[in-house]
């Protein structure tokens, strides 16, 4: 058994590729890895000091005979990378985009609620997302959950408020302060500056997670 302690903008994914698993719930759900799906349900929410135990990989044989071509296909971990669009009139629907990431460049469309829904590398970390004359540069698996943290879920939300469109212009207090009600403003909520349960859940479902 491995021990991997999560880093910035790891997920299950980028774990499970680091260790030569095409499948992340073999790691994901393992049993002793159970406490830890139990405080992030969602395994592309990992918090950075997270550990997860790997299992060792079981060795697999396969008896060809020779004198012949041989076909063996290996499957390679894979994640979907979902984002949403809009500005400030709502939904960027069927807009043409395209997704450049690992050194792949993908072309497509946003559907009727401005969302894209991609297959990429579980390895990918980094992208780059342009549609029209904007263009955006995308951290994959950088975001992190809002519960359950050090940090009382203070880098969460300020991920979630930035995607959300929400400047903070410094990372003090006072600026996340101002960030918050302006969100509470945005969504109707009783404006205080402050994180509250009520907050939080308006601010997951506005971001989507």
């Amino acid at each position: 058994m491995i021990t991997h302690v999560i880093r910035p903008g790891e997920c299950m994914a980028t774990v499970a590729a680091r260790y030569g698993f095409a499948d992340e719930n073999a790691i994901y759900g393992h049993p002793d890895n159970a406490e830890l799906a139990k405080l992030r349900p969602n395994p592309n929410m990992l918090y950075p000091g997270d550990v997860v135990y790997v299992p060792e990989r079981e060795d697999r044989s396969e008896s060809i005979a020779t004198g012949g071509a041989h076909t063996f296909v290996v499957r390679v971990a894979e994640k979907q990378l979902k984002i949403a669009v809009h500005d400030e009139d709502g939904p960027r629907a069927g807009v043409a985009y395209t997704l450049v990431v690992a050194g792949e460049t993908i072309r497509g469309t946003t559907d009727g609620d401005g969302k894209l829904d991609q297959t990429i590398p579980a390895h990918a970390r980094v992208g780059r997302l342009t549609i029209g004359a904007a263009q955006y540069e995308v951290e994959i698996g950088a975001l992190d959950p809002i519960e359950d943290t050090p940090d009382d879920g203070e880098s969460g939300v300020r991920g979630r408020l930035r995607n959300l469109g929400i400047e903070l212009p410094r990372d003090d207090a006072r600026s996340l302060g101002h960030a918050i009600a302006m969100f509470q403003v945005m969504y109707d909520l009783p404006v205080t500056g402050i994180v509250d349960a009520k907050t939080i859940a308006a601010l997951q479902n506005a971001h989507g997670s």
